[in-house]
C-alpha cells in the first residue's frame, strides 16, 4: 500500500487515499485531524470491502501514527462503532485502548450507533 502522492490539506484536516502498490487500486481512504496545539489527532479511516482481512487497516493506521507522531501528536484517538468487529480487533492489535464509550449518529441518516473511542498515548 501507498499513499497517493498529494495529501489533501483542508481546514486543518489531512485527507490521504491509500493506493494498492502492486495494481494501483484504491484502497480506501483515511483522515487525521489535529487539535489546535497538535497535541491531539483524530483518526477516521475506511478500506472498500474487497480489501478486509489483508492487512491494509493495520498498515494504514501504523502510518497514520507515524504522520502523527511526525507532526507532534502525544496522543490519538479513533472512534469505532461497537459492532465494527475488525476495527476493534485492529485498533486493539496495535495498542489502541477503550477511552470511553458513547453514540454517534451516522452521516446523512437517523441511524446511531454505539461507539468506542480508542486511544493511543505517544509520550515515550
Amino acid at each position: 500500500m501507498e499513499w497517493k502522492e498529494n495529501v489533501e490539506i483542508y481546514d486543518g484536516c489531512y485527507y490521504f487515499v491509500a493506493v494498492s502498490k502492486e495494481t494501483g487500486n484504491y484502497i480506501g481512504t483515511c483522515s487525521a485531524i489535529p487539535s489546535e496545539d497538535k497535541s491531539l489527532w483524530d483518526l477516521g479511516y475506511a478500506i472498500h470491502k474487497i480489501y478486509w482481512r489483508q492487512g491494509y487497516a493495520t498498515e494504514m493506521i501504523k502510518a497514520l501514527i507515524g504522520f502523527c507522531y511526525d507532526n507532534g501528536a502525544k496522543k490519538i484517538t479513533a472512534p469505532v462503532a461497537q459492532e465494527n468487529i475488525g476495527s476493534n480487533a485492529v485498533l486493539k492489535k496495535i495498542n489502541f485502548y477503550i477511552e470511553k464509550e458513547g453514540t454517534f449518529k451516522k452521516s446523512g441518516t437517523d441511524i446511531i450507533y454505539d461507539e468506542y473511542v480508542y486511544a493511543l498515548d505517544l509520550d515515550c
